[in-house]
């Protein structure tokens, strides 16, 4: 058999590894049944889709016509350092800065990694996420997670 698809056997391989780490970490958690499903239910079907998905993706990468890997370019390093650094950030600052700020700055900071994506569209999503997250998830769900933070408390 020889590779052709090399994307499809990383990115398969990938989708093994998050699949058998969900079912490591669910294993010790009760089951249930379909009726009534305990806590490692839901985690345990997932990562058993995940697994049987990523096993297909990466017999997948053997077949068809050959996809060879782009370069790596400034473009790509760009796309990963803003969603990565976007999603970094996410987690140092939503304790201290709170959920709008935060998804403001990580939302901008995303939007840069995008090729031909503007400023007004990046910071109307940043304000539609802010504002519509902090609705849902704080407001409706009842996330424990403040709006503002402690930064925005005034006091210092």
């Amino acid at each position: 058999m020889v590779l052709r698809r090399p994307k499809d056997l990383y990115s398969g391989v990938l989708f093994l590894i998050i699949g058998a780490g969900t079912l490591a970490l669910s294993g010790g958690l009760p089951f249930g049944t379909a009726r009534s499903m305990g806590p490692g239910y839901f985690p345990t079907v997932l990562g058993c889709l995940l697994c049987v998905l990523a096993l297909l993706q990466v017999v997948k990468s053997f077949f068809g016509a050959p996809d060879p890997i782009d370069p790596f370019n400034v473009a790509t390093a760009r796309a990963a350092i803003g969603v990565l650094g976007g999603t970094v950030l996410f987690g140092l600052l939503v304790r201290q800065a709170g959920l709008a700020p935060t998804l403001l700055i990580t939302t901008l900071i995303s939007a840069l990694g995008l090729r031909g994506f503007g400023v007004k569209p990046a910071v109307v999503l940043a304000l539609v996420l802010s504002v519509g997250c902090s609705i849902i998830f704080v407001q409706l769900l009842g996330l424990p997670v403040p709006i503002l933070g402690s930064l925005f408390d005034g006091q210092d």
